[in-house]
């Protein structure tokens, strides 16, 4: 249980910091073009690795919490719906994000950068209600 707590710390301390680009979100339109690439790339990275920490997070809740086994990300948050965590239409939307994850790992292009970027606030607020919901889950 504490390596699970310590691993929720880790990925709030992470989520933290995507909050804090994704607050500059806005003023980051008034930027130069140059500028404005270096903020979208680095929003895209913190992006990368809260979802990472994430979805191990869920992972291990899941294994110490409600005994169900899942090893890579989609299960883990399909898993997330039988556990009665997440409604479909939630599992459905982490689904997307770790879709958009893996394209950003595997496939780079100005236009999906653009549009992820546009993106990333919305699956912030969701990476930020599903820890909210683990923790309290854990009280």
């Amino acid at each position: 249980m504490e390596t699970l707590k310590l691993k929720i710390q880790t990925f709030e301390t992470a989520l933290a910091t995507l909050e804090k680009a994704v607050s500059k979100h806005k003023a980051s339109l008034s930027y130069d073009e140059d500028r404005f690439e270096e903020y979208r790339d680095s929003l895209i990275q913190r992006f990368e690795y809260c979802t990472d920490l994430l979805w191990k997070v869920v992972k291990d809740y899941l294994e110490k919490i409600e005994g169900i086994h899942a090893s890579s990300p989609k299960p883990v948050f399909r898993a997330c719906y039988t556990a009665n965590i997440l409604s479909e239409e939630e599992v459905e939307a982490f689904l997307l994000m770790i879709d958009a994850r893996n394209t950003t790992s595997h496939v780079y292009r100005e236009e999906f950068a653009n549009t992820l970027y546009k993106e990333i606030p919305e699956y912030y607020q969701k990476m930020q209600s599903f820890i909210n919901k683990l923790v309290k889950r854990l009280k």
